[in-house]
């Protein structure tokens, strides 16, 4: 986390910043005064200014924006490779991005990841990008290194490679922005958000672009996306960006519900006591309870397994993501959750979003005896209800449920009504409106 002329960079709700794309001196000047009190950031994108191979211009230019615009300024010299306006060699954008620097116009700098090798990079033996962001630190330039695929989406751990990459290059701010094909491939930039927001140590701006990835755009806050990137008057920049002041709109109901937000989802493999815990703990604390299996069948007018062999997996995850969705109305409840509830990024998203999650882990052999007499009503352990099988199917989840987790809670050989106050005491909610039922 960062401060930049009183603008802070990770942590809390993401700063709206909005591209500047004008292709003359006086287009530019025009969109950076329109973008005071509307952005907390603007990004000069460098790329379509019609004089950038003129650095008396530049230069001329990087004045007027500064004058014009009191907050940060984030200049950007986006390449035709990564979808931007400009066809350069890399000795082109090092030369460039080099006048930026040095103009003393500007806070932030987009230095592209996957810049290719000059000489002067090659001569000291790091990459051209590692040498821009050492170079912008040495003026007290804050750098987001990025990463940009208008045609489709990596896979959860290429991208979250790909922002280490970032961050042992020297950025400041790791960002990825990607093309959803379909909606799975914004689970994937929600995942590696989830992941990065624990682990990376460093800000991200992670998007998915379009329709599909509006979610990105909206829910910063949750998954640790500093920055997000709305428009004036329709002047987009990228697939899927929103007018300034709706989207702000949203993240201040968004960032208040987050800072209210009290319901707690109880999530784990089947047979982890999610169920009874839930029940348990609506009884000591008073809380409404849903049981999402449930809910969903008294929805459906169906049972789960009727469900899976009429429409499929696909169709009852999407049922899990409505029900979810639809939970922002309530109050402080307590949900239980289905076993594959956190497959989908979305609905870990949503349900932090809401409040706190807690994981429920029980061995494979707990899990076997408590389901004994269910084992035809759970689908996904027709043909392997064994020990075996549901050690497998655990380790294919595994990852799914700890990115998931606030705290986890083992119970096994463990009385419920032990498991339901020792969660109640590791969330430190208790309060005037919550009282344990003994």
């Amino acid at each position: 986390m960062f401060e930049v002329r009183n603008i802070t960079f990770g942590g809390g709700n993401p700063a709206v910043a909005i591209p500047i794309t004008g292709k003359t001196e006086t287009e530019i000047r025009s969109e950076a005064a329109d973008a005071r009190g509307e952005a907390d950031l603007i990004e000069l994108r460098a790329d379509a200014f019609e004089g950038i191979h003129d650095t008396m211009r530049l230069l001329a230019l990087l004045l007027d924006v500064r004058g014009a615009f009191e907050g940060p300024i984030l200049f950007t010299l986006r390449s035709e490779r990564e979808g931007g306006r400009l066809n350069v060699d890399p000795e082109e954008y090092l030369d460039i991005l080099r006048i930026a620097i040095s103009s003393g116009c500007i806070d932030l700098i987009d230095i592209e990841l996957g810049t290719g090798i000059t000489a002067e990079a090659e001569e000291y033996g790091i990459s051209t990008a590692q040498m821009l962001a050492e170079e912008a630190q040495s003026f007290g330039i804050h750098v987001v290194m990025s990463q940009h695929d208008f045609a489709s989406t990596p896979h959860r751990a290429a991208i979250y490679a790909a922002m280490e990459q970032m961050r042992d290059s020297g950025a400041d701010i790791a960002k990825g922005a990607y093309m959803p094909q379909a909606a799975e491939d914004v689970d994937e930039v929600l995942a590696a958000g989830l992941t990065a927001k624990e682990k990376l140590g460093i800000p991200t701006i992670l998007i998915s672009m379009g329709e599909l990835g509006q979610m990105t755009r909206t829910y910063g806050e949750v998954y640790g996306s500093a920055v997000t990137f709305a428009c004036l008057d329709g002047k987009a920049s990228a697939p899927g960006q929103m007018e300034a002041r709706e989207l702000r709109k949203i993240l201040s109901v968004r960032h208040d519900r987050m800072r209210k937000a009290d319901t707690l989802f109880l999530i784990g493999f089947m047979g982890a006591g999610k169920t009874t815990t839930a029940k348990e703990l609506g009884r000591i604390c008073g809380r409404r309870v849903i049981e999402m299996d449930e809910e969903i069948e008294k929805r459906q007018g169906m049972s789960i397994p009727d469900i899976f062999e009429q429409f499929g997996e696909n169709y009852f995850r999407d049922i899990e993501t409505d029900l979810i969705e639809s939970l922002a109305g309530e109050n402080g409840c307590i949900v239980s959750c289905g076993g594959g509830a956190v497959l989908r990024a979305r609905n870990i998203v949503l349900m932090k979003s809401l409040g706190k999650i807690v994981l429920l882990t029980a061995s494979p052999e707990t899990v076997y005896q408590r389901l004994l007499n269910e084992a035809e009503t759970r689908p996904n352990l027709s043909g392997r209800f064994s020990p075996e099988g549901i050690l497998q199917l655990q380790n294919a989840r595994r990852e799914y449920y700890e990115a998931a987790q606030d705290i986890t809670v083992a119970t096994d050989g463990r009385a419920v009504e032990d498991i339901a106050r020792d969660i109640w005491s590791r969330l430190n909610w208790y309060n005037s409106s919550d009282r344990l039922l003994l």
